[in-house]
């Protein structure tokens, strides 16, 4: 069976060839062409579900929102290909599932939910891991006030629109701000790229 690291390695020798690079800089473009097709193939496959479910855009937003969050914060990362994949279904559609069913005034949950989410991320974000640490201080504040702005921005549309959108914005951004936690990294395995983050 084909698997995304034979396309990945066959694409690398490809361009390795044409473009005559060495190494170093062929393991960052296999590893940057596995990323963008495992990540292409698990979204497709979730929307895919999310078409059949009848939720396709419930499931977009949640995506979406999810996406940006891991852009500015951070968070676990699954050790397989399989387990990314399965975790990553499991945020989508648990937060699609609270969401239907959790039936709580939305400013409440607003009022719970963003004063621990900033938290979090005062204490954590960016939450990054080993083999991908954010280092520059520059990166690491513009990303932890991007982190803020974001979040701000997502509680206050969450307090405006209307169900279930305003409870797939909270739950998605709460569930994204556990996994910066320490106790998460832990049960997964993972490590925080800057020790003194933790």
């Amino acid at each position: 069976m084909l698997k995304i690291s034979d396309i990945s390695e066959g694409l690398t020798d490809i361009i390795k060839k044409e473009m005559n690079v060495d190494e170093t800089k062929a393991e960052q473009i296999e590893y940057g062409i596995y990323m963008f097709i495992s990540e292409t193939v698990k979204i497709a496959v979730v929307l895919i579900i999310a078409a059949i479910l009848n939720i396709f855009k419930y499931t977009v937003i949640a995506i979406i929102i999810f996406g940006i969050h891991r852009g500015f914060i951070g968070g676990v990362h699954a050790k397989t290909h399989w387990g990314c994949f399965l975790s990553y279904n499991a945020i989508i559609f648990g937060t699609l599932f609270l969401s239907f069913n959790l039936n709580i005034n939305k400013i409440v949950l607003a009022l719970v939910l963003y004063p621990i989410c900033m938290l979090i991320a005062y204490l954590y974000a960016p939450a990054d891991i080993l083999n991908k640490p954010v280092i520059s201080k520059r990166q690491r504040r513009y990303l932890r006030t991007g982190g803020f702005i974001f979040l701000t921005i997502v509680f206050a549309l969450a307090i405006f629109v209307p169900q279930p959108y305003s409870n797939i914005l909270m739950i998605i951004t709460i569930i994204e701000c556990i996994t910066m936690l320490p106790i998460i990294y832990k049960i997964t395995g993972n490590e925080y790229g800057r020790k003194e983050v933790v």
